[in-house]
């Protein structure tokens, strides 16, 4: 729900949201892996609920043409309940606590425009994240053997962050924006080795104690006529666990899963009935294991570096009906992202619109 005020100068938003979530989780052995249902017994059973209730308030006031400010606050509360798991069907059934968390988060910007061609904005504000439904209770074990098991007594991660950047228009028809930003991050949730593991088999989530993740942000964006515009974005990161004493060997190292550098770029054309983009898109390796010591590529379960040409085109031949072709990867690119990905893919579509 979403509530506005405006005036020539002030304009006032509120809001009231309402997320709940539920998970229910069944694992049994199979006499054929292939047929899902030749089911035997039942290895593992888990479920559970969790609901978020927000109020959010802002206040955005233009004090003059050059200058202008956001203030605004979002309280939180946030409770799981209803959590179940049995790990075995000999095993009995434990009941998992409930965990609730209140949280009240700050924010304030500026945007000041000293000439027509540039601004100039910067913010400092608190986040709120409660783990989600999936780290709190899936667990699953993955094709390699390693159990990764969910944790509900997990807690919500905050953050601290802030940031500043500015807007140039060096001509008409074209926009640079660079930003930059510093997070530091309290209870960041994290799978580690279970310490209690000896042969290092399973995988929990956890709280690490801290992170800080930094990084710069580059795009450009140029109109080449009113049909066609072309783009392209760099993002470089520095993501660091600062604190962990569940796993001291990952402090300093990389956080996991967390890209250290990703670009985009590519060129959009919108004629008469027609739209066609092509788009090509880099990410770096991906760590998985939290001292950063997996350097291997082309092999399951690794997370390699990759580039994608992906180009899709589009028919509007009457009102409400588009009718698209889409082609991924065509360059036909063979990287395994935990799995050995697809290839080149084909997608038709069509799509009514009222």
């Amino acid at each position: 729900m979403l509530i506005a005020s405006k005036s020539s100068k002030q304009l006032i938003t509120a809001g009231l949201a309402y997320k709940t979530g539920a998970a229910w989780s069944k694992e049994y052995n199979l006499e054929n892996w292939r047929n899902p249902d030749s089911k035997t017994d039942l290895i593992r059973f888990s479920q559970g609920r969790d609901r978020l209730l927000g109020f959010y308030l802002q206040d955005e006031i233009t004090w003059h043409p050059r200058f202008s400010t956001v203030v605004g606050a979002r309280l939180d509360w946030w409770e799981t309940y209803g959590g179940v798991y049995q790990a075995a069907a000999t095993d009995p059934i434990t009941h998992l606590p409930s965990h609730s968390k209140c949280s009240f988060n700050p924010k304030i910007a500026f945007l000041y425009r000293p000439w027509q061609f540039m601004s100039w904005r910067a913010s400092v504000g608190t986040a709120f994240r409660p783990p989600n439904i999936y780290e709190l209770y899936r667990t699953w074990r993955g094709s390699t053997g390693i159990l990764y098991q969910g944790n509900p007594n997990l807690k919500p991660e905050t953050t601290l962050s802030w940031e500043i950047g500015t807007t140039i228009k060096p001509f008409s028809q074209t926009e640079l924006t660079v930003t930059f930003f510093d997070n530091y991050v309290d209870d960041l949730i994290y799978r580690i080795i279970d310490p209690s593991d000896p042969l290092g088999k399973n995988q929990l989530y956890v709280n690490a104690a801290e992170a800080r993740i930094m990084g710069v942000e580059l795009e450009v964006t140029q109109k080449l006529n009113s049909w066609l515009d072309i783009f392209a974005n760099l993002t470089l990161l520095d993501p660091r666990i600062k604190e962990n004493p569940n796993m001291s060997e990952s402090e300093g190292k990389n956080i996991t899963y967390v890209p250290r550098q990703q670009y985009n770029f590519g060129v959009n054309a919108n004629y008469w009935i027609f739209n066609a983009n092509l788009t090509g898109r880099y990410v770096s390796q991906l760590y998985v294991e939290e001292d950063n010591s997996d350097y291997h590529n082309g092999v399951y379960g690794s997370y390699d570096p990759f580039f994608t040409l992906d180009s899709k085109i589009t028919v509007t031949p009457v009102k409400h009906l588009q009718l698209s072709l889409a082609v991924d990867n065509m360059l036909n690119r063979e990287y395994f992202y935990y799995y050995r990905t697809p290839g080149r893919t084909f997608w038709l579509e069509a799509a009514v619109k009222y």
